[in-house]
C-alpha cells in the first residue's frame, strides 16, 4: 500500500501544481476565483478518488457510479423553502463499498451548489434515496445489453437499502486562512486534521501497521499541497518559470493566429497583405529564443500583462460598452517586448558596431538604443552607413528579413507608433486587431532573423 499511495500522491501533486500554474492564465484576475480553501478540499477530493479507484478498488468489491445535480434541481424546485434556480451541472461520483455497507458520495462543484452548499444537496439526496436509485438505476442498467450488469430497479433498491450514506468531506485547517503560514510552526502542522475518508480506510482494513504507514503518507502530500497551494503566484512561476513562461507565450501566439486568419478573411483582395507562415521548425525556433533570452523574466510580465487585460476587455466588457476608452493599453505591452527583444538582439550579435547617420553613430552595443535607431539597420537611405557584416548578414536571411523589414515599416508608421504619442486606438477605427497581429509577428521574425 505504501508504494501505491506514494505513486498516487506524486502524481496528485504534479497536478496540482500544473492546475495551479495554469490557472494563471485560464482563470479570470480580475474576477472571483475558487479561494484556497476550495482548493485543498477539491485536491482532497481528487487524492481521495484516486486512492479507492487505485488501491482499495484491489482489495475489496467496490462499485463506482456517476450522476450529475440534474436530479437534485429537476425534482426539487425548492430546498429549505429557497427557490432553486442552477444551470450549471457537475458531477457526483458515488462509490459502493460492500464489505462496510456504505454509499461514499464526492460532490465536486467548484463552489457551485445551494446555499446550503454540498451538504444541503447530500441531504436532499439521503432524504430521497428513492430519486437516487432511480438516477443510478437509468444512468448504469436501464439500456445496458450486458448480462452481467442486467438488474432491475427493485434489485438495485433493495440492494442498497441498508447501505449508510456518506458525504466525502474534509477539514480545512486554519493555516489555509493565514496570511503568512509558517510551515515550520508544528502547532500550525498539526492542526491539519485527519479526514474522515481516513476513518472509512480505518473501517475497511482495520487500524494495523500497513494502514499507518499509508496514512504517514497521505498526510505528507496533505502538507505539500497546502505549501503548494498558499505560494504566492511568484514563487510558484519561479519555480518553474520555463514551463509557464512557454505556456504564457503559447497563449498569445494562439491569438496571433487567430487575428492572422480573421484579417486576412476580412481583407480578401481589396488590400494588398504580407502573408507571412510559420512553420513547425519555425516556432520551435521562436519558443526556444524567447527562452533564452535574458530579459524573458522582464518580458513574461509584459506578456502576462497583454493576456490578461485583452481577455478582461473580451470577457468582462460588451463590444457596445467599451466604444469610449482609448484601447491603446491593451497593446502597449507588446509593444515594449518588441523594443525590448529588439534592443537586446542587437546588443548580442553586433556589440561592438556602429551606424552612421546624419544626426551621429549609433552604438549597437548600447542598451537604451531608440526604436528608430534600432530600424536603421534596415535603411536604404545614403546618408546612412551601414557596417559590411550587417549587410551581409541580413542579405543572407532573404524572405525572413523582407517580412520583418517591411512588418517593421508598417508598424512603425501605423499600427504602433503614434498611439504612444497623441492618437488613439479606438474600436470603431479596428486599429487594435491589427496592432497586436503586427506586434506579435514582429517578436516572431525578429527569433527567426537576429536571434
Amino acid at each position: 500500500m505504501k508504494e501505491k499511495l506514494k505513486t498516487i500522491c506524486e502524481i496528485a501533486i504534479d497536478s496540482l501544481k500544473h492546475e495551479e500554474l495554469g490557472g494563471y492564465l485560464k482563470k479570470p484576475v480580475f474576477g472571483s476565483s475558487i479561494n484556497d480553501g476550495e482548493k485543498y478540499e477539491k485536491f482532497m477530493s481528487i487524492l481521495s478518488q484516486n486512492i479507492i479507484r487505485n488501491i482499495v478498488a484491489n482489495d475489496f468489491e467496490i462499485t463506482e457510479y456517476e450522476i450529475d445535480n440534474s436530479l437534485v434541481t429537476d425534482n426539487n424546485k425548492s430546498v429549505n423553502n429557497k427557490y432553486i434556480s442552477v444551470d450549471v451541472y457537475y458531477t457526483i461520483s458515488i462509490f459502493a463499498l460492500h464489505k462496510i455497507k456504505k454509499l461514499v458520495l464526492f460532490i465536486d462543484g467548484d463552489g457551485i451548489f445551494f446555499d446550503g452548499g454540498r451538504q444541503e444537496v447530500f441531504d436532499y439526496l439521503e432524504d430521497n434515496y428513492d430519486l437516487l436509485i432511480k438516477q443510478i438505476y437509468k444512468d448504469f442498467y436501464e439500456n445496458t445489453k450486458d448480462a452481467s450488469r442486467q438488474v432491475s430497479y427493485e434489485e438495485l433498491y433493495n440492494r442498497y437499502s441498508d447501505y449508510d450514506m456518506v458525504l466525502f468531506n474534509c477539514d480545512v485547517p486554519s493555516i489555509v486562512y493565514s496570511r503568512n503560514p509558517d510551515f515550520n510552526d508544528l502547532k500550525q502542522i498539526a492542526d491539519i486534521k485527519l479526514s474522515k475518508f481516513i476513518d472509512l480506510l480505518k473501517d475497511l482494513y482495520g487500524y494495523n501497521e500497513k494502514l499507518e504507514d499509508g496514512v504517514k503518507v497521505v498526510e505528507a502530500c496533505r502538507v505539500d499541497a497546502l505549501r503548494l497551494i498558499k505560494k504566492s503566484q511568484t514563487q510558484m512561476i519561479k519555480e518553474d518559470k520555463n514551463k509557464f513562461y512557454l505556456g504564457l507565450w503559447r497563449f498569445v501566439y494562439r491569438e496571433y493566429l487567430a487575428l492572422a486568419t480573421s484579417i486576412t478573411n476580412n481583407i480578401k483582395n481589396s488590400t494588398r497583405e504580407l502573408k507571412i507562415v510559420f512553420s513547425n521548425e519555425d516556432v520551435q525556433k521562436i519558443e526556444a529564443g524567447l527562452l533564452q533570452s535574458q530579459s524573458i523574466d522582464k518580458v513574461a510580465k509584459l506578456l502576462y500583462t497583454f493576456f490578461h487585460t485583452r481577455k478582461f476587455l473580451q470577457e468582462s466588457i460588451k463590444g457596445d460598452k467599451y466604444d469610449f476608452f482609448d484601447l491603446t493599453f491593451i497593446a502597449v505591452s507588446l509593444f515594449k517586448v518588441v523594443e525590448i527583444l529588439f534592443n537586446e538582439l542587437l546588443n548580442k550579435r553586433w556589440p561592438n558596431l556602429t551606424v552612421k547617420t546624419k544626426r551621429g553613430t549609433i552604438k549597437l552595443g548600447a542598451d537604451d538604443l531608440t526604436l528608430g535607431e534600432m530600424n536603421q539597420i534596415f535603411s536604404n537611405n545614403e546618408n546612412v552607413v551601414l557596417p559590411q557584416e550587417i549587410k551581409a548578414f541580413l542579405y543572407s536571411k532573404g524572405v525572413r528579413k523582407e517580412e520583418l523589414k517591411e512588418v517593421l515599416s508598417r508598424w512603425i508608421s501605423k499600427t504602433r507608433n503614434g498611439f504612444l504619442h497623441k492618437d488613439l486606438i479606438e474600436i470603431d477605427n479596428n486599429m487594435i486587431d491589427a496592432s497586436i497581429k503586427d506586434s506579435i509577428s514582429i517578436i516572431c521574425l525578429l527569433m527567426l532573423v537576429l536571434n
